[in-house]
This record gives C-alpha cells, sequence and structure tokens, in this order.
C-alpha cells in the first residue's frame, strides 16, 4: 500500500502520485518496477486531496500517465490509466488500474491497484 497526497508539496513533485522527479518515488511507478508489491497481484494507493477534486486529479493523473504512454511505450500501457469504479462521492472515490509490470529476470505481468482518494477539503 502506497499513500500520496494530491497535490504533492514541494518543487518538482506535481507528478508523484505516478512518478518521481529523478528517482522511482512516484506511487504507481514503484508498483511498476517492483519497489513495492514484488510477487503481488494487487495493491492499493490511498490519495489524500488537498486541493481540488476527484474529477480534477482523475483528469490530470490520467494525461500525466497519456504523457508517459507517448515518451516511454515500452514501459507505460494504456491499461495503466486509471478508470473510474464507482461514482466519486463528497469524500471518497475509488477507482482502479492494471498496470504493466516487467520486472529484472521475469516474465511481464501486470499488477492490479485500487485507488481510493479522500477529499479532506469538505
Amino acid at each position: 500500500m502506497e499513500a500520496k497526497r494530491l497535490p504533492t508539496p514541494g518543487q518538482n513533485r506535481q507528478k508523484e502520485y505516478v512518478i518521481g522527479y529523478n528517482k522511482p518515488c512516484g506511487g504507481i511507478v514503484r508498483f511498476k518496477k517492483g519497489i513495492h508489491g514484488k510477487g503481488l497481484k494487487f495493491a492499493a494507493i490511498i490519495g489524500y486531496i488537498q486541493e481540488q477534486n476527484s474529477n480534477y486529479w482523475f483528469i490530470q493523473i490520467n494525461e500525466w500517465i497519456g504523457e508517459l504512454i507517448i515518451n516511454l511505450p515500452t514501459f507505460w500501457k494504456k491499461d495503466d490509466k486509471l478508470i473510474q469504479d464507482i461514482k466519486p462521492m463528497t469524500t471518497l472515490s475509488k477507482f482502479t488500474s492494471k498496470n504493466f509490470r516487467k520486472l529484472d529476470d521475469e516474465p511481464e505481468d501486470y499488477i492490479y491497484i485500487f485507488h481510493f482518494w479522500i477529499n479532506l477539503i469538505e
């Protein structure tokens, strides 16, 4: 399980829910690279919404993943994008993603990530 603030505070950290800046400290990329959840088929990321709302972050995060699909198509796939699992509520939203994973000397596979976002604004 991973937890991330939305938005992540600090410079060069705005995309940390997905990827890190100059190191694999992003939430999703840690699972894709096996840093977290190696050998597991299911994982979860809790997002703490501190600005905007779940719809904003759903669109923003999928845009960032879309950019990665264009720039790194052998590692980032269309399935990495978040899918709305239930209609977002005021305080809690749930999404899922099927994330391509390729670890050293192991066959390609997927890890399924549940994304639970808690709105801390309202």
